[in-house]
């Protein structure tokens, strides 16, 4: 019981977490930028893989959708082959 109270009080501070983040960047930005990323292929990274798939993205995705519609601003999707490392070294 202990450690099923203890998992619960985890998968609560995550949740909680996430609904204040997206709600801070569709309240407080007009624009907000996510891009899309390859999230299979990134879990077969063995090294990498618990701490991605512990990270939400497709909830966090999922609440900013309707967060930024709720708010007004507006949540721009950057594909995922666009070019967005490349694109910082030529803004500087």
């Amino acid at each position: 019981m202990k450690i099923a109270r203890l998992h619960n009080q985890i998968a609560n501070i995550r949740t909680d977490y996430l609904h204040k983040l997206t709600t801070y960047l569709a309240k407080n930005h007009g624009f907000v930028v996510i891009e899309d990323l390859n999230v299979s292929g990134m879990l077969s990274n063995q090294k990498l893989a618990k701490a991605i798939s512990d990270g939400g993205f497709y909830e966090l995705k999922r609440q900013l959708e309707y967060k930024c519609q709720l708010y007004g601003s507006k949540l721009i999707i950057a594909d995922r082959w666009f070019p967005s490392s490349k694109t910082r070294q030529l803004l500087r």
